[in-house]
């Protein structure tokens, strides 16, 4: 049996050869090793004995082609404006295999993908999406704001297997995918078929989700092409740019130009989101706004500076001045999750005052101490970039006096003897006992600097947690 490293490092370098056709890929779902590996990404250590033989059922299942994947099983979870929304949870079983086609649809793709896709890939997340806009969107007149929304589950099976058909000539192969495609789903133990959309929760999903989009990357770029002229020396109203940065099904382009050449843009990606893609927006989904003005963008406010003013032919600015593009925190966003954590509330006057948490309240102080600062750093993190991301401070001063309230309604006192019993140094700090003996854990107090790069971060961000739950 081949080595997995040896066998994707293999379809890798095949992938840099232009019109190469895929054949015999689905032979490597007869190999043990592939599926050790992906036991040990899933599971994070080697399989067991009855494992071992699970295993071995599932290889020759693939042989003779009977596996068929399991309706996934389909839970709600909480969404936005107290709503739900399924979150699908695949078998052990179907993890494996998807694992393993994850694995070889990766090492087949990702070289092929835009410097313009940031979703789903390695060393690529929201973040350096963010920082691709904010260090190429300069000059920029007029946003064109995408989001494909329930994109996962508008994908078209029967364009995205043509799609995959392209470059994969292995029918076996791609019958299994469809095989995930049309297994359905349970909720409430009732079973419903899926005609479209990617498996709920599926390994898979989001390479499949990048092959798909992959075509409006390179049909964008064909646009770029016809759209650019370079010359800055011809009149204003000739000089023209488009820009483009896509995490997932949400995308910004940023255009140099006329309303007139935005409006032509957003009109030509509906009818080829629609023509070849089958996929349609809403005018609520691809709106145009003046760069002045805020577009939204994976939980972003995205503004062009215009603190310089210069003649109309330099865009704008003056000259070693340019319009800037800068990332601010949306202020509703950190108001919205102070209201939705209960250390807010806003008296009929208007004013902010911080509030007690009375769901925490009968946990043991380490643990109310770390789910504010859990909280915390976790929008902190995310919103690093933002030029105005100091604004966290007023977060931080609600969040920080919600504490002290809570842990008064706990022990039935006050802030003042609460912070006078806790403070250390300045420092708020709790005293824990754990299975290593005493510890001590201190309320986040590292400040809100901005940072201007994201960091070198090498994990693949499968889910957009933090731009789907900041933005929605």
């Amino acid at each position: 049996m081949r080595n997995p490293e040896n066998v994707l490092n293999s379809l890798a370098s095949k992938a840099q050869h232009d019109g190469y056709k895929y054949r015999r890929l689905y032979r490597n779902l007869y190999n043990k090793e592939f599926f050790l590996l992906a036991y040990k990404r899933i599971k994070g250590h080697p399989p067991d004995d009855r494992s071992l033989e699970r295993i071995d059922c599932l290889i020759e299942s693939m042989k003779d082609e009977s596996y068929q994947p399991n309706p996934v099983n389909s839970v709600s979870s909480p969404g936005a404006n107290g709503t739900k929304r399924p979150l699908g949870v695949p078998s052990l079983t179907d993890k494996l295999v998807q694992e393993i086609l994850r694995m070889m649809l990766e090492a087949i793709y990702d070289r092929s993908f835009s410097d313009h896709s940031h979703g789903f890939r390695p060393r690529r997340s929201c973040h350096t999406a963010l920082t691709e806009v904010r260090k190429t969107f300069t000059w920029v007149k007029w946003f064109v704001e995408g989001d494909i929304k329930r994109f996962f589950g508008q994908m078209d099976h029967h364009v995205l297997v043509n799609i995959l058909g392209n470059r994969i000539d292995d029918e076996k192969f791609l019958r299994l995918i469809r095989k995930f495609l049309r297994a359905g789903y349970l909720n409430d133990w009732k079973y419903h078929r899926t005609y479209s959309g990617t498996p709920q929760g599926g390994i898979i999903s989001p390479v499949l989700s990048n092959i798909y989009l992959n075509e409006l990357d390179q049909y964008i770029d064909k646009l770029k092409e016809n759209f650019t002229q370079d010359d800055r020396n011809i009149p204003d109203s000739r000089y023209k740019r488009l820009y483009y940065v896509r995490y997932a099904g949400d995308f910004l382009i940023g255009i140099i130009g006329s309303k007139d050449d935005a409006k032509g843009v957003k009109e030509e990606l509906a009818e080829f989101l629609k023509e070849k893609l089958n996929l349609q927006l809403s005018g609520e989904e691809m709106k145009i706004t003046h760069s002045e003005k805020p577009a939204r963008f994976l939980g972003y406010d995205i503004r062009v500076s215009r603190k310089h003013k210069g003649p109309a032919g330099s865009g704008g600015g003056s000259s070693g001045s340019p319009l800037k593009c800068k990332l601010y925190v949306p202020h509703e966003v950190w108001k919205k999750k102070l209201l939705e954590s209960g250390s807010l509330e806003i008296a009929k006057n208007g004013k902010w005052k911080s509030k007690h948490r009375s769901s925490l309240i009968r946990l043991d102080d380490c643990a109310i101490l770390d789910t504010y600062n859990a909280e915390i750093r976790g929008l902190y993190h995310y919103y690093r970039l933002a030029s105005n991301v100091s604004v966290l401070n007023k977060y931080y001063h609600i969040m920080k006096y919600s504490l002290y309230k809570t842990l008064a309604g706990k022990y039935r006192t006050t802030t003042r003897k609460i912070i006078k019993k806790y403070e250390v140094n300045k420092v708020f700090t709790v005293t824990c006992e754990t299975g290593n003996g005493i510890r001590t854990r201190t309320l986040y107090h590292e400040g809100f600097a901005r940072q201007a790069d994201p960091s070198e971060d090498n994990r693949v961000d499968y889910l957009p947690k933090a731009a789907k739950y900041i933005n929605k």
